[in-house]
């Protein structure tokens, strides 16, 4: 638009009315001129302060409590003979000293976890509950650093085949004050009458095992020995030789097998590919905004300090200051940029704001985003006009003043 701008209205005028400038000192001139360059500042600054919270808010994902540790853990995806084996390898595994912890699950944490209808004790089988589920072996809650709010973990020590974990979601569901003893019963046979009873032993700390796009949902999870997804807790000492050792470990207890791992920090990663990217973007765009609104800016004050030049000149001999003769050139600008900035804010802030409601659990826009990047778009407004500004107030009132 700044590029067809000059060419497209020029083109449209009779040469004797460009030749005399009638244009270029008409209302409409000016106000197109100004126009162009508040929407440009306009966009930058948008663009300003969707960085600032697109980067505040990934900051919040990678920081924000996840109920979880996912540092140093190395999972392992078992299909067919391998999860049978699964046991063999976890104590093949726990001889190596870098290895801390090894736990198996249903799935990975960030998978889609399976759902299926529940009927506590104490409400009606009529009423439809559905909740999410999962099965752990003793060792998955210790290995993954998660914390038992009340009860106990699965244990070896206990026939836990008919015991049950549930989070704390699942208690603000049910309106339970204590969770422990208490009955679930879960669909066992064909018919809805076929019920088996499932002990709540423990309660574990919520836990995020779905993007934090996602609200917290009541969770249970069911005891098993040998589980498809291997959670491995390893020390940073000596990575190599501790990855050839697991590596080792499986080839042992399952041969021909296909070794294949992954960390789970860098499967968290992926669940935010696109937030990624599109914090990338944003970063680009407002780098390239801002260059083109500086040109702008700069091209902006180049023609209205050529226009007012014999001003100028009159003003100096008159006796004006340097600094007023500063101060005349820039405001004009900063008032085109403050008028700017407000629009800005306007379009930012809705739009940011409906960016963030796809998340469930979100930064809080602040006031402090939009400081920041009015700053810096005046800073870089006043570095861009400072030089005409400059250079007209210290020129020499007679090369203004002579006429051709």
């Amino acid at each position: 638009m700044a590029g067809i701008y000059p060419a497209f209205v020029l083109s449209s005028f009779k040469p004797i009315v460009v030749l005399k400038g009638a244009f270029k000192n008409s209302d409409s001139g000016v106000k197109l001129r100004k126009a162009l360059v508040v929407l440009q500042f306009t966009i930058s600054i948008a663009l300003m302060v969707g960085t600032g919270i697109v980067y505040q808010q990934m900051k919040f994902i990678y920081s924000a409590d996840m109920g979880y540790n996912r540092d140093q853990i190395i999972t392992i995806q078992q299909n067919g003979q391998t999860v049978t084996r699964s046991s063999s390898l976890k104590n093949e595994l726990l001889r190596n000293p870098n290895v801390r912890g090894v736990g198996t699950s249903t799935v990975r944490i960030g998978q889609q976890l399976g759902r299926t209808q529940i009927y506590p004790e104490g409400v009606s089988n009529e009423t439809n509950i559905i909740t999410s589920i999962m099965a752990v072996d003793e060792a998955f809650i210790p290995t993954m650093e998660m914390k038992l709010k009340a009860g106990r973990n699965f244990s070896l020590e206990f026939k836990d085949s008919l015991s049950m974990i549930i989070n704390e979601e699942m208690i603000r569901l049910l309106k339970w004050n204590d969770a422990i003893g208490r009955k679930i019963s879960l669909q066992s046979g064909p018919n809805p009458t076929d019920l088996t009873d499932y002990t709540v032993v423990g309660v574990v700390k919520d836990f995020h095992f779905a993007t934090i796009r996602h609200k917290l949902e009541p969770l249970f999870m069911l005891y098993n020995a040998d589980n498809q997804a291997m959670s491995i807790k390893i020390s940073t000492e000596n990575l190599p030789s501790t990855l050839s050792g697991i590596e080792e470990a499986w080839k042992k207890i399952n041969p021909g097998a296909t070794f294949e791992y992954d960390f789970l920090n860098e499967q968290f990663a992926n669940l935010y590919r696109n937030e990624q990217a599109f914090s990338s973007m944003f970063t680009h765009f407002t780098i390239l905004a801002m260059l083109i609104a500086g040109l702008g800016l700069f091209a902006l004050s180049s023609f209205t300090a050529e226009q007012r030049k014999k001003e100028i000149g009159i003003r100096k001999v008159l006796g004006a200051s340097n600094g007023t003769i500063l101060y005349e050139l820039s405001y004009e600008f900063i008032q085109l940029i403050l008028v700017s900035f407000i629009l800005a804010s306007g379009l930012a802030y809705y739009m940011m704001d409906k960016w963030l409601s796809d998340f469930q659990y979100s930064i809080k826009i602040s006031a402090g985003i939009f400081l920041v990047a009015g700053i810096a778009s005046f800073t870089i407004a006043l570095f861009t006009i400072s030089f005409q500004a400059l250079k007209a107030a210290f020129s020499n009132p007679v090369d203004s003043l002579r006429s051709e």
